[in-house]
């Protein structure tokens, strides 16, 4: 989607490109490229430039908000590649594939450049890019970090390297990332400090992508069981508190998933009032026995 909401691109895996320039509310079908295994696009801040992905499709490019397509010319062309990001100017690009490897763009797509030190043969499922191309994160089976554009890349080993992971995303200035993993049993992951670590936001479900708002204070994941978003936000650290990575729960209040501080809380808070419920039991009972001077001292050793 652009900056300003107005127009938005979509793909459809075996079907074709669609655009709207009224901010959804009309849609046109792009037949121009024939019917294609796509499977993901993305779009600058203007709307103009765009790129496009898929399996054995190469990586589309339109600079005229998609009035004509041209065919990037790398060896990605004949790869399974799942997802794209795009710098908000257009002129940065990455792509990312199933055994399709990582590919850059600092010329708007005139040429590229396959990132191997990040190793060969991983699954690449989706990349996403700050709104000046100098930070980019893609996720395979690890989370892989590059701050200078994509000249090099640092694997995040603290959350594991044999994870399937599903999606990233990140704030327009990269500084906040929201990952998530797949299966049943994955979990949002969040990054308040640009990727250099994560906390676990361990809410189980069968997730499938996540979202963050631009100005890195929100950001949101969707899963397939009841076809809801888990909305949350991201950590602040102090020097006081543990760092937490925000309640989180179902938009719809089907379901709500807490962190393991937020989680502490509530059961803290549970069992104080449990305790002030059986206080105030006592209090009635003591009352009942020695007067008002009992009751008193009860409530004051409560508070």
């Amino acid at each position: 989607m652009s900056s300003d909401g107005s127009k938005a691109v979509a793909v459809v895996w075996n079907g074709h490109i669609w655009s709207s320039s009224d901010g959804g509310t009309s849609w046109t079908e792009d037949v121009s490229l024939g019917v294609q295994e796509w499977r993901g696009v993305a779009m600058s801040s203007s709307g103009s430039e765009m790129a496009a992905v898929g399996d054995n499709t190469g990586i589309w490019l339109t600079s005229n908000g998609g009035t004509t397509w041209s065919q990037a010319q790398t060896a990605a062309s004949t790869g399974m590649l799942t997802s794209v990001a795009i710098s908000s100017d257009g002129s940065k690009i990455a792509a990312v594939g199933d055994g399709g490897g990582v590919w850059t763009s600092v010329d708007s797509g005139a040429s590229w450049t396959e990132q191997t030190t990040l190793g060969a043969g991983l699954s690449w499922t989706s990349v996403a890019m700050s709104s000046d191309g100098s930070k980019i994160a893609a996720v395979a089976n690890a989370i892989w970090v590059s701050s200078d554009g994509g000249t090099s890349w640092v694997e995040d080993t603290s959350v594991g390297s044999t994870k399937n992971w599903k999606a990233v995303a990140m704030s327009s200035d990269g500084s906040k990332m929201a990952a998530i993993v797949g299966g049943s049993a994955g979990s949002p992951w969040t990054s308040s400090d640009g990727g250099i670590t994560w906390q676990e936001v361990p809410y189980s479900q069968s997730w499938q992508d996540v979202g963050v708002s631009s100005d890195g204070s929100k950001w949101k994941a969707g899963h397939t069981k009841d076809n809801s978003l888990l909305p949350g936000t991201f950590a602040t650290t102090t020097t006081t508190a543990a760092t937490t990575s925000g309640a989180v729960g179902s938009s719809v209040g089907a379901e709500t998933g807490l962190d393991s501080v937020t989680l502490a809380i509530i059961i803290s808070t549970a069992a104080v009032v449990a305790c002030l419920c059986c206080v105030g039991i006592v209090v009635l009972r003591r009352r009942s026995q020695a007067g008002d001077d009992v009751q008193q001292a009860v409530v004051r050793a409560a508070v």
